[in-house]
């Protein structure tokens, strides 16, 4: 199948999606239409953490004479409601007529894979299925594409699971259950460096990449970042199609890279494989700092010594750890074998983490 690679930013986002929509030939088979976009959690579009909803709304200008709904299922400990409400998605939705559904409270439908069965959205039984993630770095999975952006569509229990069975290969295999029929990647603001959420920085690409193979687009994805697909775990590698429009080589530039760990000051926190509630908890725990007492003493321990959070069912301790602490149940394990403190929880408050440090 053919990719599609257009520049495109937020003024002629519309025209720029049909340009590419019809250079890869795509026209739904079905009438109703489900798009799935990433909003996993509350961030300003200007970030590059969200799919931009200018985006998602010159999709739905191009299949006005479409049926269609808008899904996505929260992080962890965040309410989806809130996170279309505070990131635009709901007066998007409103504007032009559309249906908003919170896919950690979907009807599912049971499918085989790999590891037994698994539960997915009814939706995609029922309707064109199209995947609208955004072009980020991520520090655990290195990417966050096509593939990833599909961790949306599980239950919370089956993101909890992910995370449990070393996260890498169970993405790679849902790609065999859930099998977009468009993927459209925002490439307009992007993420790099320790990304996606507490420490990545918005890198302008001023792009757009759609393709009906998912894994292809995937694939392109990674060469425009400047990553070799080998290294990238969940990401099967293949060989792509025909790139219509622009090439890879007109538009490659490589990003900053993911350290396995976040960093601000001499706070440290290493993910383990946790999921996002947890990581979120920690940066919500942090940026919820107001007591003097409570802000000297982050900015001591931030600034003059070193604070290790790690958080994980796989965990080890980081070399050269200062003082640490333990975060989520996941952890609770390592924290009593080794005595270390633990903020319990799946995932903790940000409340919780913000009285521990």
């Amino acid at each position: 199948m053919s990719i599609g690679i257009v520049n495109a930013n937020l003024n002629n986002i519309d025209q720029k999606i049909s340009q590419v929509l019809n250079l890869i030939g795509y026209t739904p088979r079905r009438k109703r239409i489900f798009l799935k976009p990433n909003v996993v959690n509350i961030r300003k579009p200007r970030t590059g953490v969200i799919t931009h909803p200018r985006v998602v709304e010159a999709l739905l200008r191009h299949f006005s004479d479409y049926e269609i709904t808008i899904g996505e299922g929260s992080i962890i400990g965040v309410d989806t409601k809130q996170v279309f409400e505070k990131t635009g998605y709901a007066s998007l939705a409103k504007q032009y007529g559309v249906k908003l559904i919170d896919l950690n409270h979907e009807e599912r439908a049971e499918v085989e894979w790999k590891y037994g069965v698994i539960k997915i959205p009814k939706i995609l039984e029922t309707h064109e299925y199209i995947n609208v993630p955004t072009m980020k770095t991520h520090i655990v999975t290195k990417v966050t594409l096509g593939l990833k952006n599909q961790k949306g569509l599980l239950s919370p229990s089956d993101k909890m699971r992910f995370h449990k069975m070393g996260l890498h290969q169970p993405i790679k295999e849902f790609g065999d259950v859930a099998r977009p029929d468009l993927t459209v990647v925002d490439g307009i603001i992007c993420v790099e460096g320790d990304g996606p959420g507490l420490s990545g920085k918005p890198k302008r690409m001023d792009l757009i990449v759609a393709g009906q193979d998912l894994i292809e687009v995937d694939n392109v994805c990674c060469q425009i970042m400047g990553f070799d697909v080998n290294e990238i775990e969940h990401i099967p590698s293949v060989e792509v199609g025909e790139v219509k429009g622009l090439t890879v080589d007109e538009v490659r530039r490589p990003f900053l890279r993911a350290r396995p760990f976040h960093k601000k000051f001499n706070v440290y926190y290493h993910p383990f494989n946790a999921c996002s509630g947890c990581i979120n908890s920690i940066g919500e725990g942090i940026r919820s700092i107001r007591s003097p007492i409570k802000l000297v003493r982050f900015l001591y321990w931030g600034l003059m010594r070193r604070l290790d959070l790690i958080a994980g069912s796989n965990v080890t301790l980081p070399e050269g750890a200062g003082r640490v602490i333990c975060v989520g149940n996941c952890a609770s394990r390592f924290a009593r074998k080794n005595g270390l403190p633990l903020i319990k929880g799946c995932p903790p408050k940000p409340d919780d983490v913000r009285e521990a440090i």
